[in-house]
């Protein structure tokens, strides 16, 4: 039997983790969209 892999599934992909992607963040979350976001730094 062949198993499937799930690949990942986004409601909202933001490119850039400053201010403004930042709190387009929070408040999609709010609304519990599953969310990517994309920056060029390493933060965590």
């Amino acid at each position: 039997m062949k198993q499937q892999t799930r690949k990942p599934f986004y409601d909202l992909i933001i490119v850039g983790g400053g201010a403004m992607g930042m709190a387009t963040a929070f408040y999609a979350t709010k609304k519990a969209a599953r969310i990517l976001v994309i920056d060029r730094f390493d933060y965590f």
